[in-house]
């Protein structure tokens, strides 16, 4: 299980984590594909990022594991 104070060290564009659903994903391969652009996907660096459901779908496609 990860903790939000570990989830919280995973906040740059080489170490990038977020949360949807509960489950944990390095998105950091993801950012630069990202249409919004990777300033987008940072917003939510090391955070819950279920405010945004567009990428949340995204990353469900790009990623088949989670950590």
């Amino acid at each position: 299980r990860v903790t939000p104070s570990e989830l919280a060290k995973h906040n740059t564009r080489e170490d990038c984590w977020q949360v949807y659903a509960g489950r944990v994903y390095n998105v950091g391969p993801f950012l630069r594909y990202h249409p919004g652009g990777v300033g987008e996907m940072m917003r939510g660096a090391g955070k819950d990022g279920e405010f945004c459901s567009f990428a949340r779908s995204l990353v469900f496609r790009a990623q088949k594991s989670y950590l």
